[in-house]
């Protein structure tokens, strides 16, 4: 029984002055159901079954008797009206038509109703103590459309009372032990907790502490679950990062050597086909983007970095990638800030970059003709605290009032059609909502079918430096559908002349790539499989510049690089103290070059030694930027 319910029995006996009334009121009130129950289970059940069974054998009978009436109409067509009076053949029917069947009479009767013939069926084993019979409906007999006769066949009903007879017994056996189980169990739970409470007036002393062990043993039990399910989020966090993991490295390769073939001469066809290769590459990687950051989002592991940046130049990267794509469907892309646009601001770059690309790129897809606007405006809330409004708008298909609702709902769009036509995860708009919420703001649709959409959003930055003379794009900025796009694509050198690079990957598949790529950047390529063929490397051979993969065989890159620096430090302990004229060993970069993309493997990968960290897949505008940043510039 429910706590709560034995605690209403107890406050119940002890404010009652007779202790045997509770008892008795719940006897009055449980005897109506206990008949009920025995009713329904030793009567209304047998009763059903009964039922089903004789309409079942009414229309078995039927149906013999409309065959049987179909034997007799063939005599009929023979002999018309004299049928009746042809004993042979009828006869011969009649017995043949019986054996193999539960027929126990067959009555044949004319056109006026009257009976012809009745032919009783001998069973071998005669009933014992009854005989029932079930009628089924009369079958016409007919010659030339007329009716001549009827056929009406009785089968035997007495196994169908057998079978009744042993359901009710059951039955009434059962929904005896049913009731006695009903009426007796709470009426004794009731005499039992009466008896308790006359015997001792201590119980319900022992049973608060029963109550306080029970809810200690609760406690525990939840605080048990509780690191089960953090387990079980861990494992969950695992998994994501080994398939984030396992994704990204043959993604790599496919990217990798899209954009390689990319830098060969090709003719107009086969540009179009690398092209295309190498944007459903790009297209499958942000797909696997979106489904972390959801996971991210659902986990509560999504952190922001709070950092000063330039929101000129943040959103002026964003319009920047879909250059190409405005261009291929020949729409406007179209950026408008006002004039009071502060220089530099403090906050979450990157989860901004990451709404404004989620937005712009859902714009840019829904819209066939037309433009998209990205405007921006700025109030300032107090002396260091601004509020930044974002409106992205375009001239696409629009979405129906009645699909809005839906619309930031994961893995869904307002079509369904439309995920066929467009594709995507339907993440976007809902990791957007999430990210924005997350900083402080909030976003919202306003579009009806056919008429576009806009969807805005406010969110709050620190202000650092606000200018002090009006500084735009343009009055009407619009990006240059050219940017980024040529016929023969063409890759910048690295700025420090020829470096020896050293390369330590195990998939033979990144290695190409990354090697064919460095060489068009002008370095020379070391490369190695594990992180101890690159400390023997590193130990026998000088390079300017490491990218180390973070999972390898025998020895991992974290091993490997913690063993380097721990060997540089004390090169330059031991140097600088045998001379104070020796120069002490340089500063190895060393960049992580990984498909780890999860929260804290950059971190991890910094904690390790390492300088700078590279996720795959990468590019050449990825390695190059890598290059000019950590080796110094050679004029």
């Amino acid at each position: 029984m429910a706590p709560s319910i034995e605690r209403a029995l107890e406050t119940q006996l002890t404010t009652s002055p007779s202790h045997q009334a509770l008892s008795k009121q719940l006897s009055s009130k449980l005897l109506p159901l206990v008949v009920s129950i025995g009713l329904v289970i030793g009567f209304v059940v047998p009763s059903c079954f009964f039922l089903i069974e004789t309409n079942r054998a009414e229309q078995e009978a039927t149906s013999h008797a409309n065959r049987l009436a179909h034997e007799v109409r063939k005599i009929a067509s023979e002999a018309g009206s004299l049928w009746k009076y042809q004993a042979t053949k009828y006869s011969q029917i009649l017995y043949s038509f019986v054996p193999g069947k539960n027929i126990t009479s067959i009555i044949v009767f004319d056109e006026n109703n009257a009976r012809v013939n009745q032919y009783n069926h001998i069973v071998d084993k005669p009933d014992l103590f009854f005989n029932f019979q079930i009628q089924g409906k009369m079958a016409p007999i007919t010659f030339n459309n007329r009716k001549i006769g009827g056929v009406i066949i009785l089968v035997s009903g007495n196994l169908i009372l057998v079978k009744t007879l042993i359901a009710f017994l059951v039955f009434a056996s059962l929904g005896l032990v049913l009731a006695l189980v009903v009426y007796r169990f709470p009426l004794s739970v009731v005499i039992k907790l009466e008896g308790e409470l006359l015997e001792n007036q201590h119980l319900l002393e022992e049973k608060v502490e029963e109550r306080t062990t029970a809810l200690q043993s609760a406690t525990e039990r939840a605080l048990l679950l509780s690191k089960e399910a953090q387990s079980a989020n861990k494992a969950k966090s695992q998994f994501l990062a080994n398939m984030s993991h396992e994704i990204r490295t043959p993604m790599n390769g496919v990217i990798g050597m899209a954009e390689l073939l990319s830098f060969t001469e090709l003719d107009e066809k086969q540009r179009f086909y690398v092209d295309t290769l190498h944007n459903s590459g790009e297209s499958l990687l942000n797909v696997l983007n979106d489904i972390l950051d959801f996971s991210k989002i659902e986990a509560g592991k999504l952190t922001q970095q709070v950092v000063e940046f330039n929101l000129r130049d943040c959103v002026q990267g964003v319009l920047h990638l879909f250059a190409g794509t405005i261009h291929k469907k020949n729409i406007e892309l179209i950026c408008r800030l006002s004039s009071n646009i502060p220089v530099s601001l403090q906050g979450d770059r990157e989860r901004l970059r990451q709404i404004l690309t989620n937005l712009i790129g859902n714009a840019i897809k829904f819209t066939e003709h037309g433009n998209v606007q990205l405007q921006i405006s700025f109030t300032m809330k107090d002396e260091s605290l601004g509020l930044f409004h974002f409106d992205v708008s375009d001239t696409g298909i629009g979405i129906p009032l009645a699909d809005q609702i839906s619309i930031f709902s994961p893995f869904s769009q307002a079509d369904g059609s439309s995920t066929r036509k467009y594709g995507g995860t339907g993440l976007g708009l809902t990791i957007s909502k999430q990210l924005a919420e997350m900083m402080g703001g909030e976003l919202y649709l306003a579009s009806s079918s056919a008429q576009g959409s806009t969807f805005s959003f406010a969110i709050p930055f620190t202000v650092c430096a606000i200018p002090s003379q009006s500084i735009t794009i343009s009055a009407s900025p619009t990006i240059d559908p050219s940017v980024g796009l040529t016929s023969d694509p063409v890759v910048t050198p690295c700025t420090f002349g020829n470096p020896r690079i050293l390369l330590a990957e195990d998939n033979p598949t990144n290695c190409d790539v990354a090697s064919k790529m460095l060489e068009l950047l002008g370095c020379q390529i070391q490369v190695v499989s594990n992180g101890e063929e690159a400390l023997e490397q590193l130990t026998s051979s000088s390079f300017d510049l490491v990218f180390m993969d973070c999972q390898m065989p025998k020895m991992d890159g974290f091993v490997a690089t913690q063993r380097y620096r721990q060997a540089e430090a004390e090169k330059n302990v031991s140097t600088d103290h045998s001379t104070q004229d020796a120069q002490l060993r340089p500063h190895l970069p060393i960049i992580a070059l990984t498909a780890r993309a999860m929260d804290g493997d950059r971190e991890l990968c910094i904690k390790s030694g390492m300088d700078d960290y590279l996720s795959k897949p990468f590019n050449t505008d990825g390695l190059l930027a890598m290059l000019n940043l950590w080796l110094p510039a050679k004029t």
